[in-house]
C-alpha cells in the first residue's frame, strides 16, 4: 500500500470490531453511522482512483450492460 488513503482505508477496516463493540456496549448508534460514513468516503476515493477497465467499456458503449455479464 503506497497511498496514504489506502493505509487509512485498511486501518479503518481494522477498526470495525472495536467500533461495533463500543456501539453495543454504550448504545451509541451514531458512532456506527460515523464509522460507516467515513468508510464509504474512503471506498469512494478508492473506486475513483482505481477505475475498472470493464466499467470504462460499459460507459463508452451506447448499450446498457447485460445482467450477469460481469466477470466474477
Amino acid at each position: 500500500m503506497t497511498e496514504e488513503r489506502e493505509v487509512a482505508l485498511a486501518t479503518r477496516l481494522l477498526q470495525f470490531e472495536e467500533t461495533l463493540t463500543v456501539v453495543a456496549r454504550e448504545g451509541t448508534p451514531h458512532v456506527m453511522c460515523t464509522y460507516l460514513y467515513d468508510l464509504a468516503g474512503l471506498f469512494l476515493w478508492l473506486l475513483r482512483a482505481l477505475p475498472d477497465p470493464q466499467c470504462r467499456k460499459r460507459r463508452s458503449s451506447s448499450e446498457p450492460p447485460e445482467v450477469g455479464s460481469a466477470d466474477r
